[in-house]
Protein backbone atom coordinates (compact mmCIF):
# COMPACT_ATOMS: atom_id res chain seq x y z
CA UNK A 1 0.00 0.00 0.00
CA UNK A 2 2.81 2.13 0.80
CA UNK A 3 4.54 1.51 -2.29
CA UNK A 4 1.42 2.32 -4.32
CA UNK A 5 0.66 5.97 -2.83
CA UNK A 6 4.66 6.44 -3.74
CA UNK A 7 3.49 5.67 -7.07
CA UNK A 8 0.74 7.57 -7.23
CA UNK A 9 2.53 10.83 -5.70
CA UNK A 10 4.89 10.29 -8.64
CA UNK A 11 2.06 9.94 -11.13
CA UNK A 12 0.63 13.31 -10.22
CA UNK A 13 3.82 14.95 -10.60
CA UNK A 14 4.71 14.09 -14.13
CA UNK A 15 1.44 14.57 -15.29
CA UNK A 16 1.99 18.60 -13.21
CA UNK A 17 4.82 18.82 -15.24
CA UNK A 18 2.76 18.32 -18.41
CA UNK A 19 0.52 21.02 -16.88
CA UNK A 20 3.35 23.42 -16.40
CA UNK A 21 4.68 22.56 -20.55
CA UNK A 22 1.12 22.77 -21.70
CA UNK A 23 1.50 19.09 -23.40
CA UNK A 24 -1.27 17.41 -21.74
CA UNK A 25 -4.49 15.54 -23.33
CA UNK A 26 -8.05 14.07 -22.42
CA UNK A 27 -6.25 10.86 -21.33
CA UNK A 28 -3.92 12.93 -19.00
CA UNK A 29 -6.58 14.47 -17.31
CA UNK A 30 -8.39 11.36 -17.02
CA UNK A 31 -5.85 9.74 -15.31
CA UNK A 32 -5.31 12.61 -13.15
CA UNK A 33 -9.08 12.05 -11.57
CA UNK A 34 -8.81 8.87 -11.50
CA UNK A 35 -5.15 9.21 -9.47
CA UNK A 36 -6.61 12.23 -6.70
CA UNK A 37 -9.52 9.88 -6.08
CA UNK A 38 -7.52 6.65 -5.12
CA UNK A 39 -4.48 8.99 -3.43
CA UNK A 40 -7.59 10.42 -1.20
CA UNK A 41 -8.80 6.88 -0.72
CA UNK A 42 -5.32 5.68 0.84
CA UNK A 43 -4.81 8.79 2.92
CA UNK A 44 -8.28 7.76 4.49
CA UNK A 45 -6.39 4.44 5.18
CA UNK A 46 -3.40 5.81 6.17
CA UNK A 47 -5.31 8.01 8.72
CA UNK A 48 -7.21 5.12 10.12
CA UNK A 49 -4.47 3.06 10.85
CA UNK A 50 -2.77 5.99 12.27
CA UNK A 51 -5.41 6.37 14.95
CA UNK A 52 -5.61 2.63 15.28
CA UNK A 53 -1.79 2.73 16.26
CA UNK A 54 -2.18 6.17 18.48
CA UNK A 55 -5.24 4.94 20.37
CA UNK A 56 -3.16 1.79 21.44
CA UNK A 57 -0.16 3.56 22.91
CA UNK A 58 -1.85 6.45 24.40
CA UNK A 59 -0.63 7.17 27.73
CA UNK A 60 -0.46 10.03 30.61
CA UNK A 61 3.33 10.21 32.16
CA UNK A 62 4.31 11.57 35.34
CA UNK A 63 7.98 10.90 35.50
CA UNK A 64 9.24 14.51 37.32
CA UNK A 65 9.43 13.29 40.68
CA UNK A 66 12.55 15.22 40.62
CA UNK A 67 11.56 18.92 42.20
CA UNK A 68 8.49 19.42 44.16
CA UNK A 69 7.75 23.79 44.16
CA UNK A 70 10.90 25.35 44.48
CA UNK A 71 12.41 21.81 46.39
CA UNK A 72 14.33 19.43 44.82
CA UNK A 73 13.11 16.06 45.85
CA UNK A 74 15.07 12.58 45.29
CA UNK A 75 14.37 11.25 42.16
CA UNK A 76 13.05 7.41 42.84
CA UNK A 77 14.21 5.86 39.68
CA UNK A 78 17.78 6.75 40.64
CA UNK A 79 18.16 5.21 43.78
CA UNK A 80 20.04 2.21 44.08
CA UNK A 81 17.08 -0.01 46.26
CA UNK A 82 15.22 0.62 43.18
CA UNK A 83 18.19 0.09 40.93
CA UNK A 84 18.53 -3.24 42.44
CA UNK A 85 15.23 -4.34 42.73
CA UNK A 86 15.02 -3.59 39.06
CA UNK A 87 18.11 -6.12 38.76
CA UNK A 88 16.26 -8.51 40.82
CA UNK A 89 12.97 -7.97 38.07
CA UNK A 90 15.17 -8.66 34.74
CA UNK A 91 17.10 -11.50 36.35
CA UNK A 92 15.18 -13.21 38.46
CA UNK A 93 11.20 -11.80 37.48
CA UNK A 94 10.88 -10.73 41.12
CA UNK A 95 8.31 -7.46 40.57
CA UNK A 96 9.06 -4.59 41.94
CA UNK A 97 7.66 -3.41 45.55
CA UNK A 98 4.96 -0.92 44.95
CA UNK A 99 6.03 1.45 47.46
CA UNK A 100 9.28 1.42 45.49
CA UNK A 101 6.75 2.56 41.72
CA UNK A 102 5.95 5.92 40.94
CA UNK A 103 2.42 6.96 42.16
CA UNK A 104 1.55 8.83 39.16
CA UNK A 105 2.04 6.89 36.63
CA UNK A 106 -0.52 5.73 34.03
CA UNK A 107 0.25 3.23 31.26
CA UNK A 108 -1.07 0.82 29.26
CA UNK A 109 -0.71 -2.92 30.43
CA UNK A 110 1.69 -3.25 28.26
CA UNK A 111 4.55 -1.29 28.67
CA UNK A 112 5.82 -1.91 32.22
CA UNK A 113 8.11 -0.64 34.91
CA UNK A 114 10.45 2.42 34.56
CA UNK A 115 14.04 1.82 33.53
CA UNK A 116 16.56 3.29 36.18
CA UNK A 117 17.61 6.86 35.43
CA UNK A 118 21.23 5.67 35.68
CA UNK A 119 20.82 3.23 32.78
CA UNK A 120 19.05 5.60 30.63
CA UNK A 121 21.63 8.43 31.08
CA UNK A 122 23.98 5.51 30.15
CA UNK A 123 21.81 4.27 26.57
CA UNK A 124 21.12 7.97 26.18
CA UNK A 125 25.48 8.45 26.17
CA UNK A 126 25.51 5.08 24.04
CA UNK A 127 23.33 6.51 21.41
CA UNK A 128 25.09 9.41 20.95
CA UNK A 129 28.76 8.18 20.90
CA UNK A 130 28.07 5.04 18.37
CA UNK A 131 25.08 6.37 15.93
CA UNK A 132 26.51 8.92 13.48
CA UNK A 133 23.05 9.43 12.47
CA UNK A 134 21.14 9.68 16.02
CA UNK A 135 24.07 11.87 17.32
CA UNK A 136 23.17 14.56 14.70
CA UNK A 137 19.39 15.18 14.63
CA UNK A 138 17.69 17.44 16.57
CA UNK A 139 16.04 16.07 20.15
CA UNK A 140 12.53 17.13 21.62
CA UNK A 141 10.15 16.21 24.13
CA UNK A 142 6.81 18.29 23.04
CA UNK A 143 3.66 16.53 24.26
CA UNK A 144 2.33 13.87 21.50
CA UNK A 145 -0.57 14.91 18.96
CA UNK A 146 0.00 18.84 19.36
CA UNK A 147 0.99 20.61 16.39
CA UNK A 148 4.29 22.79 17.03
CA UNK A 149 5.59 25.88 14.52
CA UNK A 150 8.58 24.97 12.20
CA UNK A 151 9.90 28.11 13.88
CA UNK A 152 9.53 26.75 16.97
CA UNK A 153 12.07 24.18 16.04
CA UNK A 154 13.84 26.49 13.90
CA UNK A 155 13.78 29.87 15.90
CA UNK A 156 14.67 32.89 13.47
CA UNK A 157 17.59 35.99 14.85
CA UNK A 158 16.25 39.98 14.67
CA UNK A 159 17.99 42.77 15.05
CA UNK A 160 16.24 44.84 17.47
CA UNK A 161 17.04 48.17 18.59
CA UNK A 162 18.70 48.87 22.27
CA UNK A 163 16.17 48.83 25.37
CA UNK A 164 13.53 46.48 23.17
CA UNK A 165 13.52 43.03 22.51
CA UNK A 166 12.43 40.73 19.89
CA UNK A 167 9.00 39.67 18.94
CA UNK A 168 7.96 36.45 19.88
CA UNK A 169 7.80 34.41 16.52
CA UNK A 170 3.85 34.19 15.67
CA UNK A 171 4.56 33.61 12.09
CA UNK A 172 5.16 30.03 10.84
CA UNK A 173 5.90 28.53 7.54
CA UNK A 174 4.14 25.28 8.34
CA UNK A 175 3.50 22.85 11.08
CA UNK A 176 4.95 19.56 12.77
CA UNK A 177 2.64 17.00 15.10
CA UNK A 178 4.07 14.38 16.83
CA UNK A 179 2.77 10.87 17.46
CA UNK A 180 3.19 8.38 20.10
CA UNK A 181 4.73 5.45 18.03
CA UNK A 182 6.20 2.74 20.79
CA UNK A 183 9.50 1.52 19.49
CA UNK A 184 10.66 -1.99 21.38
CA UNK A 185 13.51 -3.56 21.96
CA UNK A 186 14.24 -6.83 23.40
CA UNK A 187 16.99 -7.19 26.03
CA UNK A 188 19.54 -10.36 25.63
CA UNK A 189 19.53 -11.01 29.58
CA UNK A 190 21.18 -13.89 28.73
CA UNK A 191 24.27 -12.19 28.11
CA UNK A 192 23.88 -10.60 31.52
CA UNK A 193 22.39 -12.95 33.85
CA UNK A 194 25.94 -13.77 35.24
CA UNK A 195 26.73 -10.21 36.16
CA UNK A 196 27.37 -9.17 39.96
CA UNK A 197 27.50 -6.11 40.49
CA UNK A 198 25.37 -3.81 39.95
CA UNK A 199 27.48 -1.18 38.15
CA UNK A 200 28.36 -4.07 35.68
CA UNK A 201 24.93 -4.47 35.10
CA UNK A 202 23.28 -1.59 34.16
CA UNK A 203 26.45 -0.87 31.59
CA UNK A 204 25.48 -4.34 30.12
CA UNK A 205 21.70 -3.41 29.70
CA UNK A 206 22.41 -0.30 28.34
CA UNK A 207 24.72 -1.40 25.88
CA UNK A 208 21.86 -4.08 24.93
CA UNK A 209 19.13 -1.40 25.00
CA UNK A 210 21.33 1.26 23.00
CA UNK A 211 22.56 -1.20 20.38
CA UNK A 212 18.98 -2.32 19.46
CA UNK A 213 17.52 1.15 19.35
CA UNK A 214 20.66 2.59 17.14
CA UNK A 215 19.67 0.29 14.52
CA UNK A 216 15.68 1.15 14.70
CA UNK A 217 16.09 4.88 15.38
CA UNK A 218 18.06 5.50 12.48
CA UNK A 219 16.77 3.26 10.20
CA UNK A 220 13.07 5.09 10.54
CA UNK A 221 15.17 8.42 10.17
CA UNK A 222 15.60 7.06 6.37
CA UNK A 223 13.14 4.43 5.66
CA UNK A 224 10.82 4.86 8.14
CA UNK A 225 6.88 4.44 6.72
CA UNK A 226 5.67 7.27 9.18
CA UNK A 227 2.57 4.48 10.09
CA UNK A 228 3.26 3.31 13.10
CA UNK A 229 6.55 4.63 13.25
CA UNK A 230 8.42 7.79 12.55
CA UNK A 231 8.65 8.81 8.58
CA UNK A 232 11.92 8.33 6.73
CA UNK A 233 13.89 11.31 4.44
CA UNK A 234 13.25 8.54 1.24
CA UNK A 235 9.46 8.51 2.61
CA UNK A 236 8.74 12.05 2.60
CA UNK A 237 6.94 13.60 -0.14
CA UNK A 238 7.06 17.05 0.76
CA UNK A 239 10.57 16.89 -0.09
CA UNK A 240 10.68 18.62 -3.83
CA UNK A 241 14.21 17.76 -4.77
CA UNK A 242 14.21 14.36 -6.10
CA UNK A 243 16.82 13.94 -8.48
CA UNK A 244 17.08 11.35 -11.28
CA UNK A 245 21.22 10.31 -11.42
CA UNK A 246 21.97 7.20 -14.02
CA UNK A 247 25.28 4.95 -13.53
CA UNK A 248 26.83 6.82 -16.42
CA UNK A 249 26.48 10.83 -14.29
CA UNK A 250 28.66 9.19 -11.54
CA UNK A 251 31.82 11.86 -12.69
CA UNK A 252 32.46 14.96 -11.66
CA UNK A 253 30.40 16.29 -13.54
CA UNK A 254 27.58 14.64 -12.92
CA UNK A 255 28.00 14.86 -8.98
CA UNK A 256 28.10 18.44 -9.42
CA UNK A 257 25.60 19.37 -11.72
CA UNK A 258 23.27 16.12 -10.26
CA UNK A 259 23.69 16.89 -6.84
CA UNK A 260 25.49 19.97 -5.62
CA UNK A 261 23.58 22.55 -8.03
CA UNK A 262 20.51 21.61 -6.46
CA UNK A 263 21.22 22.43 -2.80
CA UNK A 264 19.93 25.34 -2.28
CA UNK A 265 22.74 28.31 -1.93
CA UNK A 266 21.63 29.12 1.97
CA UNK A 267 21.93 25.20 2.61
CA UNK A 268 25.11 24.74 0.74
CA UNK A 269 26.64 27.35 3.09
CA UNK A 270 25.68 25.19 6.36
CA UNK A 271 28.34 22.60 7.76
CA UNK A 272 26.56 20.93 9.23
CA UNK A 273 24.84 19.15 6.00
CA UNK A 274 25.99 15.25 5.41
CA UNK A 275 25.90 13.16 2.52
CA UNK A 276 23.78 9.98 3.59
CA UNK A 277 24.86 6.59 1.41
CA UNK A 278 26.07 3.61 0.82
CA UNK A 279 29.78 2.18 1.41
CA UNK A 280 29.12 0.66 -2.26
CA UNK A 281 28.40 3.65 -3.91
CA UNK A 282 31.07 5.70 -1.95
CA UNK A 283 33.78 2.69 -2.84
CA UNK A 284 33.08 2.72 -6.41
CA UNK A 285 31.55 5.88 -7.23
CA UNK A 286 32.81 8.95 -4.84
CA UNK A 287 36.21 7.34 -3.14
CA UNK A 288 39.61 8.59 -5.36
CA UNK A 289 37.31 10.69 -8.11
CA UNK A 290 38.94 13.68 -9.47
CA UNK A 291 37.79 16.95 -10.69
CA UNK A 292 38.24 18.22 -14.49
CA UNK A 293 42.09 19.29 -12.94
CA UNK A 294 43.27 16.36 -11.49
CA UNK A 295 42.18 17.48 -7.74
CA UNK A 296 40.75 14.91 -5.81
CA UNK A 297 37.23 15.80 -4.39
CA UNK A 298 36.93 12.89 -1.99
CA UNK A 299 39.10 13.11 1.66
CA UNK A 300 39.00 10.36 4.07
CA UNK A 301 40.92 10.11 7.46
CA UNK A 302 40.41 9.74 11.30
CA UNK A 303 38.55 11.88 13.92
CA UNK A 304 40.49 12.03 17.51
CA UNK A 305 38.50 8.42 18.50
CA UNK A 306 40.19 7.47 15.84
CA UNK A 307 36.31 6.37 14.03
CA UNK A 308 36.98 6.81 9.82
CA UNK A 309 35.82 10.24 8.74
CA UNK A 310 35.28 10.76 4.80
CA UNK A 311 34.12 13.82 3.02
CA UNK A 312 33.42 14.36 -0.64
CA UNK A 313 33.05 17.95 -1.79
CA UNK A 314 33.99 19.38 1.53
CA UNK A 315 30.64 17.77 2.76
CA UNK A 316 30.93 14.67 5.56
CA UNK A 317 30.04 11.63 3.76
CA UNK A 318 27.98 9.21 6.43
CA UNK A 319 27.86 5.74 5.54
CA UNK A 320 24.69 3.60 6.02
CA UNK A 321 23.34 0.16 5.09
CA UNK A 322 19.67 1.90 4.75
CA UNK A 323 20.03 2.78 1.57
CA UNK A 324 21.09 0.67 -1.77
CA UNK A 325 24.39 1.41 -3.70
CA UNK A 326 23.87 2.92 -7.24
CA UNK A 327 24.72 -0.12 -8.49
CA UNK A 328 21.73 -2.47 -6.53
CA UNK A 329 18.64 0.43 -6.41
CA UNK A 330 15.92 -0.13 -8.62
CA UNK A 331 14.83 2.99 -10.58
CA UNK A 332 13.32 5.48 -9.20
CA UNK A 333 14.94 4.12 -5.66
CA UNK A 334 16.77 6.77 -3.57
CA UNK A 335 20.46 5.97 -3.17
CA UNK A 336 21.91 9.12 -2.12
CA UNK A 337 20.61 11.83 0.26
CA UNK A 338 21.97 15.30 1.11
CA UNK A 339 20.64 16.77 4.11
CA UNK A 340 21.11 18.68 7.73
CA UNK A 341 20.24 15.91 9.69
CA UNK A 342 19.53 18.55 12.57
CA UNK A 343 16.32 19.57 10.38
CA UNK A 344 15.22 15.90 11.14
CA UNK A 345 13.48 16.03 14.66
CA UNK A 346 13.17 13.15 16.87
CA UNK A 347 10.70 14.22 19.79
CA UNK A 348 10.50 11.67 23.13
CA UNK A 349 10.82 12.19 26.60
CA UNK A 350 13.65 9.26 26.54
CA UNK A 351 12.38 7.57 29.60
CA UNK A 352 12.32 3.63 28.57
CA UNK A 353 9.97 0.97 30.22
CA UNK A 354 10.94 -2.70 30.68
CA UNK A 355 7.94 -5.74 30.94
CA UNK A 356 9.13 -9.05 31.53
CA UNK A 357 6.50 -12.05 30.60
CA UNK A 358 6.25 -15.58 29.57
CA UNK A 359 5.22 -16.53 25.78
CA UNK A 360 3.47 -19.52 26.31
CA UNK A 361 3.11 -20.62 22.27
CA UNK A 362 7.41 -20.36 22.75
CA UNK A 363 7.47 -21.41 26.24
CA UNK A 364 10.09 -18.40 26.73
CA UNK A 365 10.60 -15.62 29.09
CA UNK A 366 10.41 -12.16 26.82
CA UNK A 367 12.67 -9.43 28.19
CA UNK A 368 10.48 -6.23 26.26
CA UNK A 369 11.98 -2.29 26.73
CA UNK A 370 9.74 -0.01 25.17
CA UNK A 371 9.86 3.60 24.43
CA UNK A 372 7.46 6.13 22.47
CA UNK A 373 8.87 8.89 20.68
CA UNK A 374 8.17 10.06 16.79
CA UNK A 375 10.03 11.67 14.29
CA UNK A 376 10.18 13.74 10.83
CA UNK A 377 11.75 16.32 8.98
CA UNK A 378 10.85 19.59 9.97
CA UNK A 379 12.76 21.85 6.98
CA UNK A 380 12.40 20.15 4.00
CA UNK A 381 13.65 22.99 1.43
CA UNK A 382 17.19 22.24 1.98
CA UNK A 383 17.22 17.96 1.20
CA UNK A 384 18.30 16.59 -1.85
CA UNK A 385 17.78 12.94 -3.02
CA UNK A 386 19.13 11.34 -5.41
CA UNK A 387 17.23 8.19 -7.54
CA UNK A 388 18.12 6.08 -9.75
CA UNK A 389 17.32 6.84 -13.17
CA UNK A 390 14.99 4.83 -15.23
CA UNK A 391 16.54 3.07 -18.15
CA UNK A 392 15.69 5.08 -21.50
CA UNK A 393 13.75 2.61 -23.58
Amino acid sequence: MKKEYLEIQRDIKKIEEKVKNRDVNAEDEKKLDELIVRKKELEEKFEEMRAKAEEGTKSKVNFDTRTKGNEEIEDRFATREYRKAFRDLMLKGEKIPRELRADAITLTSDIGDVIPTTIVEQIVNELEDIGDIYSRITKTEFAAGVDIPVNNLKPIATWVAEGEVAETQKSSTGVVSFSSYKLQVRIATSLIAATVSLDAFERLVAENIAEAMIKAIEKSVINGSGIGQPLGLVNDTDIENVIDFAVEDATWTGWKTKLFSNIPLGYRKKRNGVILVSPGTWDKYMDGLMDENGNPVYRYGTDVNGNDVYRFNGKTVVLTDELPSLDEAEAEEAFLIYVDLADYTFNSNMQITYKKYFDESTDQYIDKSTLIGDGKLADKNGAVILQKAAVAG
